[in-house]
C-alpha cells in the first residue's frame, strides 16, 4: 500500500473510535440502566480487540525495522503518561478517586502502554517461526486468567490477553484481507452475522451479566463464578467468536470515501482526551441537564459521545498531538 492512505481503514478506525467513546459513555450508567449495560456489552465484545488487530496490521514497517524502533515506541509511552497525569488532575478537581500508580493501570491509558509493549515484544519475536509465536501467545492468553496475581501491573492481564489480536494483524497482509472482505457475498454474510450476534446478546442478556468483567480482560477467572474452572475454554471461544465479528465488522464498513473518512486518521487524539471530558460532563453537573429531558435521556447522553468523537478528531487538535507522537529522538 505504500504511504497512500486507504479509505477503508480510516473508516474502520473512525467507526471503532465512535464505539470506544460511546462504550465509555454507556458504562457510566451501565449499573443503573439495563439498556446501557447491553449497549456497552455489545461494544466491549469486539471494539478493543478490533483496534488491537488494526494496530498490528499497520505495525509492520515499525516491527520489521532492523534497529529497535525506539523512536516509534517512545510516543506511546509519552501518551500513556500524558493520559495518566491529565486524568489524575481531572479526578482531583472533580473529587473522584485520586490514587496514582505509575506502573499500575486499569483505565484507558493501558492501551498506550500495551502498544509500546506489543511493538517491543513483536520486534524481538519476529526472528522466530510465527506459528510457534502465535500458538504461545494464544495459549498464554487462555491461561493468564488462572493467575489471580496478574492484573493491572503494567496492564499485563490485558497485554497478554489481547496480544494474539495484535499478532494476527501483524502476520496478516492488509491487501489480501481487503480482497476477501469487500466481496459482495462476504458483505451480505457479514451483515447477517452481525445482526444475529447483536440479537443473541439482547435475547440472552440476563445470562451474560457474569461475563462483563471477562470482556475487559482485567480480572482473573475467579470472577466468573460459577464457571471459573472453564475460563480457559471460554477464552478460546471468545477468541474465535471475536475474530469472526471483527472480520464481519471490517467487511461491512464503507470501502470508499465518506464524510467521516478524513477523521479516521486522527483517532489517537480522541482516545487520549475523551475520558477526561466524560468525567467533566458527569462530575460537574452537566449530566443533570441532560437528564432533565426525561425518558430516553441516556440515548441523548451517548449521542453526545458520538459528537465528541468528531469534535476531538478535528485537525485543530492534531498539532499538539503531532509534537507528542513525532518527537526528536537522538541516535
Amino acid at each position: 500500500m505504500g504511504n497512500e492512505r486507504v479509505a477503508k481503514w480510516d473508516n474502520v478506525k473512525l467507526i471503532l473510535m465512535v464505539f470506544v467513546v460511546v462504550g465509555h459513555f454507556a458504562m457510566e450508567y451501565a449499573r443503573q440502566l439495563e439498556d446501557m449495560w447491553v449497549l456497552s456489552f455489545i461494544i466491549y465484545t469486539f471494539h478493543m480487540p478490533a483496534f488491537v488487530f488494526v494496530s498490528g496490521l499497520f505495525s509492520k514497517s515499525t516491527v520489521n525495522s532492523e534497529k529497535f524502533p525506539l523512536k516509534r515506541i517512545i510516543p506511546f509511552v509519552e501518551m500513556y503518561l500524558f493520559m495518566k497525569i491529565t486524568i489524575y488532575v481531572i479526578n482531583a478537581l472533580t473529587g473522584r478517586n485520586t490514587a496514582f500508580h505509575l506502573f499500575r493501570e486499569g483505565g484507558i491509558p493501558w492501551y498506550m502502554l500495551a502498544v509500546a509493549i506489543w511493538y517491543s515484544a513483536t520486534w524481538v519475536f519476529k526472528r522466530f517461526d510465527k506459528k510457534y509465536i502465535f500458538a504461545f501467545a494464544f495459549a498464554a492468553g487462555c491461561l493468564i486468567g488462572y493467575d489471580s496475581k496478574v492484573s493491572d501491573f503494567l496492564s499485563l492481564s490485558r497485554v497478554i490477553t489481547f496480544y494474539p489480536f495484535f499478532l494476527a494483524g501483524y502476520y496478516m497482509d492488509a491487501n489480501r484481507l481487503l480482497e476477501k472482505v469487500d466481496k459482495k457475498k462476504t458483505r451480505i454474510f457479514s451483515a447477517v452475522l452481525l445482526v444475529a450476534f447483536v440479537a443473541l446478546i439482547i435475547i440472552f442478556r440476563d445470562d451474560l451479566h457474569v461475563y462483563g468483567t471477562f470482556l475487559t480482560a482485567r480480572r482473573p477467572f475467579t470472577k466468573l463464578e460459577p464457571v471459573a474452572t472453564y475460563g480457559g475454554a471460554l477464552r478460546i471461544g471468545y477468541y474465535l467468536i471475536t475474530a469472526l465479528v471483527i472480520f464481519a465488522f471490517i467487511s461491512v464498513c464503507p470501502t470508499g470515501e465518506t464524510f467521516f473518512t478524513k477523521f479516521g486518521s486522527r483517532t489517537l487524539q480522541v482516545y487520549a482526551l475523551h475520558r477526561q471530558i466524560l468525567y467533566l460532563i458527569v462530575d460537574t453537573g452537566f449530566v443533570s441537564i441532560i437528564k432533565s429531558v426525561g425518558t430516553g435521556w441516556e440515548w441523548l447522553f451517548v449521542s453526545i459521545g458520538i459528537l465528541l468523537t468528531f469534535l476531538l478528531s478535528t485537525k485543530y487538535i492534531s498539532k499538539p498531538f503531532g509534537i507528542l507522537m513525532h518527537p526528536k529522538v537522538s541516535r
